[in-house]
């Protein structure tokens, strides 16, 4: 699932607890469905900030600094 269905499900599931619809065991059910959609969704975004991340070197050291789209010194 790409990351966009992923935060649609989410917010599918957010809308349905709710409005408290439905059942005890559908509720666990979504939530836990939910839970694990996060739990991804949020690894997901961890290794897309790796991505991103450079090094560049100021006085002789290594600075870690987030990429900047349009960044000539890539």
């Amino acid at each position: 699932m790409d990351w966009d269905a992923k935060m649609k499900r989410i917010e599918e599931i957010v809308k349905t607890l709710e409005a408290g619809g439905a059942g005890l065991d559908e509720s666990i059910k979504l939530f836990e469905e939910g839970t694990k959609l996060v739990q991804e969704s949020r690894k997901e975004l961890d290794r897309a900030e790796l991505r991103v991340t450079k090094l560049i070197e100021e006085n002789g050291s290594f600075k870690e600094t987030l990429f900047e789209e349009g960044s000539d010194d890539s």
